[in-house]
């Protein structure tokens, strides 16, 4: 694999990654259907998923789509700043625990 595809890779499953997706509800899904779908070997379809995820940060960003990997790369390091934090994963904690209050009461249509 070339080097930016492994330093996409290596930011899809940081724990800023994971802090800065469940701000957005959709990117929460998308995120944790990527991780679902890699975890049974499913490469090609993780790695469609894994563009879709960056699609949705950067339409919610008002940012173009990145359409190259080296720009993908770059789109999410700017995007993960400040989600590294005790604060952040302490904010996407609640996130999700909210996401699966409103999943199981219903309110998530």
């Amino acid at each position: 694999m070339s080097a930016p595809f492994d330093e996409l890779i290596r930011l899809m499953t940081t724990d800023a990654m994971a802090n800065r997706v469940a701000v957005n509800r959709n990117a929460l899904y998308i995120y944790n259907e990527m991780l679902d779908v890699g975890a049974h070997g499913d490469a090609t379809k993780a790695g469609g998923l894994a563009y879709k995820l960056v699609a949705a940060l950067a339409t919610e960003s008002g940012r173009a789509v990145p359409n190259s990997p080296e720009k993908f790369v770059d789109f999410l390091k700017d995007e993960l700043k400040g989600f590294d934090t005790a604060e952040a994963k302490e904010r996407a904690e609640g996130a999700r625990l909210a996401a699966i209050k409103d999943l199981l009461s219903g309110r998530d249509k």
